[in-house]
């Protein structure tokens, strides 16, 4: 909980998997908590940001938390508790009640970074799975030449390629939406600057006119889209990589895939569980068809 008197604030909880917390940089941490005061019963417009910085008393990293064995030192993932920690109301991001929005904003991008970061791993591991192909014989032959492999190979590639499309086309509605934002801004304080003179400026009309709004619901959508099918799909890469070097694959020590196979497991939960967005996609896709009645 936040809770706030004059000019201090003050923060306790406790928070899981804090990325970066272990880093002997980190200074300074973003702490999201829902207001103690006023909030009760209520859903939205009562959580705040806080910075803290590190080093405040009350602030105690526990442990590292390690993701299917794979601590990642020292950039690894936390247990970290605040107890009583007071900081100043100048710590504030944005505005009281204003922390979810905030978070909201950078979730969008945030999901397309993690989703090109995932193809990018898929595309390494596919690499290297027929390079082992190429190497490995197996029944007289590599088993680069067997119909097995060959098929598979030809599924991942679709599968990559499809998901590579959908982030594309996600990103562009992203950037076409934001576009089209600070259009409907400027538009509505050219009409404001119109009213005061008594008359509509001819600019505003321009923009008016221009003004070709990207449905918030439809970004949405694709965002979903993509969080939910570029992580599976590059999973099976993955997957498909480690089957392909048998018992090899199981190794951390021997190849770089178990490491790359958690990472993208970590993304099925990440930045919202996969659940969570099947269940965005197929509300907008109700209303989408109920529109058409």
């Amino acid at each position: 909980p936040i809770s706030r008197a004059g000019d201090r604030v003050t923060v306790s909880g406790r928070k899981w998997w804090i990325t970066g917390a272990m880093h002997p940089a980190c200074e300074i941490c973003l702490f999201l908590g829902r207001e103690s005061a006023g909030g009760e019963g209520k859903r939205h417009g009562v959580h705040t940001i806080v910075l803290i910085p590190m080093k405040t008393a009350g602030v105690t990293v526990v442990r590292p938390l390690d993701v299917m064995g794979f601590e990642d030192p020292p950039y690894g993932h936390a247990e970290v508790t605040f107890d009583k920690v007071v900081v100043p109301s100048s710590n504030l991001v944005h505005k009281p009640g204003k922390g979810f929005e905030v978070a909201q904003s950078r979730l969008g991008p945030g999901r397309l970074h993690h989703c090109t970061r995932a193809i990018g791993i898929a595309e390494r591991a596919l690499s290297l799975a027929v390079q082992r192909a190429e190497a490995r014989r197996v029944f007289g032959s590599n088993i680069a030449r067997q119909g097995g492999f060959l098929h598979r190979l030809a599924e991942i590639r679709l599968g990559l390629d499809q998901a590579r499309l959908l982030v594309r086309n996600a990103a562009q509605m992203l950037d076409q939406s934001e576009e089209d934002g600070e259009r409907m801004t400027q538009m509505m304080q050219m009409m404001a600057m119109g009213r005061k003179g008594g008359k509509m400026g001819k600019g505003a009309n321009a923009i008016g006119r221009s003004f070709n709004p990207t449905s918030h619901r439809y970004v949405r959508m694709a965002l979903a889209q993509a969080k939910v099918q570029t992580p599976k799909v590059c999973l099976e890469a993955v997957d498909f990589a480690m089957q392909v070097h048998g018992a090899a694959g199981m190794s951390s020590r021997v190849t770089i895939l178990p490491h790359l196979w958690s990472a993208l497991r970590t993304l099925r939960v990440a930045d919202g569980p996969d659940e969570v967005h099947l269940a965005t996609i197929s509300k907008l896709e109700i209303k989408k068809q109920r529109a058409k009645l």
